[in-house]
């Protein structure tokens, strides 16, 4: 099994699949691995990160050795391309993060905090997981001192990340761009 492009529960159920390893209450062992990786390279400190791309060559030879089970930062020096790598596993996911019944009521209740709350708690337990992951890990970049550093507000954290963890269903560049907002 390879770790992008599949399917949450598919993952968790594949408990003797030597790529597959939880850690960290139960998340796919590449989100901690990504995120310590984030911060030990400076993530905090570098400008754009998770708005700047990561080098493309160094994204996909990272995610290769990832899929085939081999866990280094050898020859990785740029947080960016471990956050490149940490938005395309989660983009890469078969199914979003926020199931596509639930894109219109996270899209409408986005600016309503006790909403999102109640929405989360409504995700299935491996999704919620992940979510909860990844909000717990964003929030170390909105110290007021790391925003300074990494001009990336909790609007432009949101921005970036959301089209990584829910998927909206229509066509229409206009419904996407008004509900990017």
């Amino acid at each position: 099994m390879r770790f992008f492009q599949f399917n949450l529960f598919q993952c968790f159920q594949s408990v003797f699949n030597r790529h597959i390893k939880i850690r960290y209450d139960q998340v796919p062992i590449i989100l901690p691995f990504l995120a310590d990786g984030i911060l030990a390279l400076g993530g905090t400190k570098c400008e754009g990160i998770f708005r700047v791309p990561g080098d493309g060559d160094g994204v996909s030879e990272l995610k290769l050795r990832i899929d085939k089970g081999y866990y280094t930062l050898e020859g990785v020096d740029d947080p960016n391309v471990l956050a490149s790598l940490m938005k395309l596993w989660l983009r890469e996911l078969c199914d979003p993060l926020v199931p596509e019944e639930m894109y219109n009521v996270c899209v409408s209740s986005s600016k309503l905090p006790e909403a999102c709350v109640e929405l989360v708690k409504r995700l299935p337990t491996i999704n919620r997981r992940v979510t909860l992951f990844v909000i717990s890990f964003l929030q170390l970049f909105l110290e007021e001192r790391v925003q300074a550093t990494t001009k990336m507000t909790p609007v432009n954290l949101a921005l970036v990340m959301a089209p990584n963890l829910l998927r909206c269903n229509s066509d229409s560049m206009a419904v996407v761009f008004n509900n990017a907002q």
